[in-house]
Order: C-alpha cells, then structure tokens, then sequence
C-alpha cells in the first residue's frame, strides 16, 4: 500500500473512534456492575418478607414437578403470571398458600389457603371446567402415611374448597375428550376398602362429579403412572404396580359415559392379562401416542440362563388386546432390538464373553420341531448373527473387524455397536439395513425401578 493511503486510512480510524467514543463513556465499575432486580420483583420480595417477618417459614411443596417455593402461573388467564408462595405457621392451620397478584406494577396478596398436616405434598393447577380459571388441586400430607386431595377454586381469588379425598397418587388428564382436565386419585387397597382410582370433572355451573374404577385386586404398590392412548385413540391412564412380587398394568379409560378398567377380569378381579414377572413397564416404542403393554417370553435355551423376549400389546377401550411387535432387549449391554416378524418366534439366544472388552450375544435360528420338543439335537441351534458391545481403547478397530458393521451411526459414550451376520438361514430374512433400523440403544427409563 502507497504510504499516502497508508497515513490516510490512519487518520481515518481514530476519527471514527472519536466519533464512537461518547457512545462508551462507562467506567470500569460500570462495565462489570451485576444486573439489577427490577423493581417487581423487589416488590415481591418485600411482600414475601412481611410474612416471613411474622414468625413463618417456606414450606414447599415435597413431591410432584411443581417444588420450587415461590411459583409463577398464569392463575386468572389475562397473562399475566401469579406468583404462588408456600409458607409454614405455628397457628391452627400452619400450612399456607398465598396467591399473590400483579396489580399496577406491583404484586399484592390476593388469596391465602390455609390447611391442617405436616407438609404441603404436592400441588397442581388445571382448568376444569375451561372457563379460564384454573383449579388448585393440593396434596396435603396430614400424617406419614395420610394423604389428603383437596380441589380448589380461585375464582375471582375467593378460594373455595370443592371436593376433598383421600389419595394415593395423583395424575391429570382429560378422560372424557370434552377438552377440559379431570383430576384422578388413585388409592391404593387397604383393611376396609380394595383399590381404586377416582375421577373427578368439573361442570360449568361449578359442580364436581366423580366416578370409580376398581384397580387389580391384591395390588401392592403404584410405581408407575403413564399417559398414553389405546389403540382406537381413547385417551388412558396406564396404572403399573407390584402385584405379588411381578408387575401389573390397570388400564383405566372413559366408555359409556362411565370411568372403567379394561384390563381387569370381571372373575377375578384382577388384570390377569398384564401380569408379569420381568420387571420392565408399558412405553410408546414407535412415538404413535400408543402406548404399548410388555408381556416377557421366555425362550428355549440349552443355557442355564433364562432369556426373554418381548411380545408388546395395544388395547382398545373394550379390553380386546393385540400384539403389534416383539423386541429382545439386552439390558446389561444397553440396548434392545425389534425383532422381523418372519424370525421372532424360532431364537434363540447365548452370551459369549470371552474376549475382554467385547460382550456378544449369538442369536440362532430354531425349528419348530425343536420348539415342540420333537427334536432334541442342540445340533439344530443354527447361529446366524452376532451383536457386539465393544469397549477399551481398541473398539474402533474390532469395530471393523472383517465381517462386522456398526449398528449405530453415533457412538453411544465409550461404547460401539456392532454386528456380524453369519450363514444365512432360508427360512428367515436379515441384512444390514433391517439390523440398524431396528437396533435401538436402551435409555434408563427401561429399567428396572420405580417412577
């Protein structure tokens, strides 16, 4: 560049930083200064403050996914969120709720619930009856081993106290289709009276209604609570328990205008059709809405070890079930696979473990004589794929190792997924393309435990 245009550029820039320089006339205090609290939320604060100044302390709430002790929702609809605090006093009715309300830039207590236990359980907020207001439903936990529902409405933030019950677990959904959210307790048996859910509807003119279903009979415990749709779209609650140390499934759903159990036999009073002893509960594999019920079958192995596959079913709100696919599932190597049609009722499976840092699992085909316990030659098990877990340093290379193929087109942490087909079998199908659709990695909401 000619040292002319050189200079001139120079003079350039620092006159456009001159320029620019009243623009960024802070200090160093001020370029590095914290944001500050707007003046609402200051003023919540003092509100919360007061009450906290007369001798209570914060009591949130201790289980379900509203928990935090100051809660912003949309109460009234106009927008504008309500702020929700939780409190504990020394008074008759220790526990409170206050409701306070944004009005000309500052919040102001507008409600207060007051209630009798030891803790606030839980709390949810539902628009029953779709007139723009929604419902408080509180749990409040009276003793350790003593729930209370009660279903509130704020209307106009005058709260009134609809219907109380007993629970055991708590869930919402719209039961009916008619657009609003019903509120089911489900409770489980005890000395005096069997198990049950609840549903509860509001109407327009404010009035609660409420029907019962039975759950299984014998019914130990709720781990799990989902919901989902049955297979012709009716909206469900799928209740999954302990029975007798095996899982159950309730299938609760709206027909004929009343709330029932599908799923439970009229004879025995119990959902018979859904119990199992593999722990492993109900999920929607194929993101259809549709959720799906696991009934474990055990396969014929020459192994001292039981394996399983899994036959999932679809029901209809009359209770008629249909298997819709089956899947092997390998939980201590993380994954599970849906299984062809045309070759999941003739496997078998064994583990060969012998090479460090790779775990395989042989999958073979079988006849049905075999199957029958016509032919007894552990000579017929014609092996004809490898699925292998590979870890350590070196599982990149025994990943394409001659023969094999990743199953997964990302790497799952420290881990790789591959696969070897081995002779082809006449009677069955499979290829590289059918194993990585219908390989899955197995995410820990397929385990074994509770919700």
């Amino acid at each position: 560049m000619p040292k002319s245009r050189y200079f001139i550029a120079v003079i350039c820039l620092a006159a456009l930083l001159m320029t620019l320089s009243g623009c960024f006339s802070m200090t160093a205090d001020e370029l590095y200064s914290l944001p500050q609290a707007s003046k609402v939320y200051l003023n919540l604060q003092k509100e919360i403050s007061k009450v906290l100044a007369g001798g209570a302390e914060y009591s949130p709430p201790t289980a379900g996914s509203n928990r935090q002790t100051v809660q912003h929702k949309d109460l009234d609809g106009d927008g504008n969120n309500e702020a929700i605090a939780f409190f504990r006093t020394t008074e008759d009715k220790p526990l409170k709720i206050h409701i306070l309300k944004l009005v000309d830039g500052a919040y102001q207590t507008v409600d207060v619930i007051e209630g009798l236990g030891t803790a606030i359980e839980s709390i949810r907020y539902a628009d029953m009856d779709g007139d723009g207001f929604s419902e408080l439903i509180v749990g409040w936990q009276m003793s350790a081993a003593v729930l209370q529902m009660s279903i509130y409405s704020i209307k106009n933030y005058q709260h009134y106290q609809m219907k109380s019950a007993d629970y055991t677990e708590i869930t919402l959904n719209d039961m009916n289709g008619d657009g609003k959210t019903d509120v089911i307790a489900l409770r489980l048996p005890s000395s005096e009276f069997p198990g049950e859910a609840e549903l509860f509807t509001l109407t327009a003119d404010g009035e609660i209604n409420s029907y019962k279903a039975q759950l299984s009979k014998g019914i130990e415990s709720i781990s799990r609570i989902f919901r989902g749709a049955l297979s012709d779209s009716t909206p469900a609650i799928f209740v999954e328990g302990g029975y007798s140390g095996s899982v159950i499934t309730d299938i609760l759903t709206w027909r004929y205008s009343d709330f029932i159990n599908v799923s439970v036999s009229s004879s025995s009073g119990v959902s018979e059709s859904t119990l199992r002893s593999y722990q492993i509960y109900s999920t929607d594999n194929d993101k259809d809405g549709i959720l799906e019920v696991p009934l474990p079958r055990l396969l014929i192995s020459a192994s001292d070890t039981p394996y399983y596959v899994i036959d999932w079913f679809t029901f209809d709100k009359y209770g008629h079930a249909d298997e819709v696919f089956t899947t092997y599932h390998n939980n201590s190597d993380g994954w599970y696979l849906f299984l062809p049609d045309d070759w999941k009722n003739n496997i078998t499976v064994r583990r060969d473990d012998t090479v460090s840092g790779e775990r395989t699992l042989i999958f073979s085909y079988i006849t049905d004589d075999y199957i029958a316990g016509a032919d007894t030659d552990t000579n017929n098990e014609k092996p004809f794929l490898k699925i292998y877990t590979l870890s350590g340093d070196n599982r990149d290379d025994r990943a394409k190792l001659p023969g094999r193929f990743e199953l997964l087109s990302q790497q799952q942490g420290d881990t790789i997924y591959a696969a070897e087909i081995l002779a082809p079998i006449a009677d069955i199908t499979v290829n590289a393309t059918i194993l990585r659709e219908s390989f899955r990695p197995l995410y820990p909401e397929w385990s074994t435990g509770v919700l």
